[in-house]
């Protein structure tokens, strides 16, 4: 079974329908809320969140309280997107659930291609997060991204931005 952050499920759903993850086993998808998990009888539960330290606690509530419920041993893995946090990882710790966890990976999802011409990175709070919140992580990804395509491709000539965050 797949728990999304809701977030993440525009951006994969431009990189994986629904019935493609069902030709690969995934029997379940449900959205990270503190309701808990819908009952199911799968055998490894995957997350997939951003590195935030809301959604840690959020992924902690819901193993604890599929651990309260019992019955057979199922197998928790974490996919972070699109990196891993040190700062998650220890605030899985905290919480107490950082042994259950079988895996915890990153997958790092950067510009997704649209067409030929158009790539995106699907970033709609990254405005939110740089001017209001003071963190700049969205722009580290930009860079990445970026430094990628030169990587690939050979040097961009002009790279120009507008604003605070360009430089």
């Amino acid at each position: 079974a797949l728990v999304w952050d809701n977030d993440l499920t525009g951006p994969f759903g431009l990189i994986a329908e629904y019935s493609l993850l069902k030709e690969h086993e995934v029997e379940k998808m449900f959205p990270l809320q503190t309701s808990g998990l819908p009952p199911s009888n799968v055998q490894n539960i995957i997350f997939i969140a951003r590195p935030r330290l809301k959604l840690m606690d959020l992924i902690a509530q819901n193993l604890l309280q599929e651990e309260q419920k019992g019955g057979f041993r199922k197998e928790y893995h974490i996919i972070f997107v699109p990196r891993k946090s040190l700062l998650c990882e220890k605030r899985l710790k905290d919480l107490g659930v950082y042994g259950t966890l079988a895996n915890i990976e990153e997958f790092s999802l950067s510009l997704i291609p649209f067409d030929y011409d158009l790539m995106s990175m699907e970033m709609d709070n990254s405005f939110k997060e740089c001017y209001l919140e003071n963190d700049f992580t969205s722009m580290h990804y930009a860079a990445q991204s970026l430094m990628t395509l030169q990587t690939l491709y050979g040097v961009i000539p002009n790279i120009c931005g507008k604003g605070d965050c360009a430089k």
